[in-house]
């Protein structure tokens, strides 16, 4: 009879605390604490790393059956990279509390806790595009495809041979050959008269984000594969913009290259 009382009791208890009970001030202070600490890997939208996506379906089926306080952990003892589990413990569950917010949780009376046992997956549902707005800025849509037109004036496909034996001033691939060399043979800048060198432009990158690969130069032409899955063509002696390419996934790129008439990305 007692026993059986403890299980109800404790049935009770879990159907009363789900994973997302969560305060509004908890979720207030875990997207501060996650803007912080977390976003400049993970992206405004938590989405920015491909093996580590906070936010969305993935997120939901790989956590959405194990415990709050196994998430808790587990953002203790990774984050932040440079110092694992060195943030109060309050910075920990407020951030989870964000990311729960952000996978279409609601605030509600009861807070959550480092000792909260319900599945994550309880009473989670599709962010609404007010709640996108909300979290992310914007109204959720984000544009994608061609987001400024353009064409690259005189293209001339990429050739096996070029990439065998790329023109001095062409970078054809990440490292520059097929023997990562990372040398220019150009000889035009020298130790004698680097000192003179000045600054004729510049270009952003995205905020936040992290990035890997090199820019890619061909025929006067750079190819940028800037944070957040955009990419851009830039007119190499001017700087202008030629055109730009959103993928439409936050994602951190590792790498570009060229053939024929393609640019890959991955």
């Amino acid at each position: 009879m007692y026993r059986g009382l403890g299980l109800a009791a404790a049935l009770s208890i879990h159907a009363a605390n789900p994973a997302h009970a969560f305060t509004a001030e908890q979720a207030a202070a875990g997207r501060a604490g996650y803007e912080q600490h977390c976003s400049i890997c993970h992206g405004v939208t938590l989405r920015q790393l491909p093996d580590s996506i906070l936010a969305g379906r993935e997120f939901v089926a790989k956590w959405g059956n194990r415990e709050a306080s196994e998430l808790i952990e587990q953002v203790r003892t990774t984050m932040p990279p440079t110092n694992p589990g060195g943030l109060d413990e309050q910075v920990y569950v407020d951030v989870v509390a964000f990311m729960l917010q952000a996978n279409g949780g609601a605030p509600s009376m009861a807070a959550l806790s480092s000792a909260t046992t319900a599945l994550i997956g309880d009473g989670l549902s599709e962010p609404s595009a007010a709640t996108a707005a909300l979290l992310f800025g914007g109204d959720g849509d984000e544009p994608v495809g061609v987001t400024v037109q353009g064409t690259v004036e005189n293209f001339v496909p990429v050739t096996d041979q070029m990439l065998r034996d790329p023109a001095p001033g062409d970078w054809l691939m990440i490292r520059r050959d097929y023997r990562a060399t990372s040398y220019s043979p150009l000889d035009e800048i020298t130790a004698a008269n680097a000192a003179n060198l000045q600054l004729k432009w510049t270009w952003p990158m995205q905020e936040g984000g992290t990035n890997q690969p090199a820019p890619l130069a061909y025929n006067g032409v750079l190819y940028l594969a800037n944070t957040g899955g955009i990419i851009q063509a830039l007119d190499a002696t001017t700087g202008a913009l030629i055109w730009e390419h959103r993928v439409g996934a936050e994602i951190a790129p590792r790498g570009l290259a060229l053939y024929e008439n393609l640019l890959i990305f991955q």
